[in-house]
């Protein structure tokens, strides 16, 4: 099954198709984000900026999130959320 076609073909990657609603989220909200499909990691960046996510990072696979997570944590800062 290929996951990533799928994906395209339902949800498509145009404007247009993606109905998010703008999210007041905190100051210095901090989203880490791991996906090991480009097409995932696109999508997901896409949708999270049309939702007004501003503080976004975004890795190929959950170790190097996991890396940043444990370093963000070592200098006291916060992370909001990890979908």
């Amino acid at each position: 099954l290929d996951l990533e076609s799928l994906m395209y073909s339902l949800f498509g990657m145009e404007d247009e198709e993606i109905k998010s609603e703008a999210v007041d989220f905190p100051p210095n909200f901090k989203i880490l984000v791991a996906d090991d499909s480009p097409v995932f990691r696109k999508k997901i960046s896409h949708l999270l900026d049309k939702m007004g996510a501003t503080d976004v990072e975004v890795f190929g696979h959950g170790g190097e999130l996991y890396e940043r997570f444990a370093a963000l944590r070592k200098q006291d800062q916060s992370v909001g959320l990890v979908p």
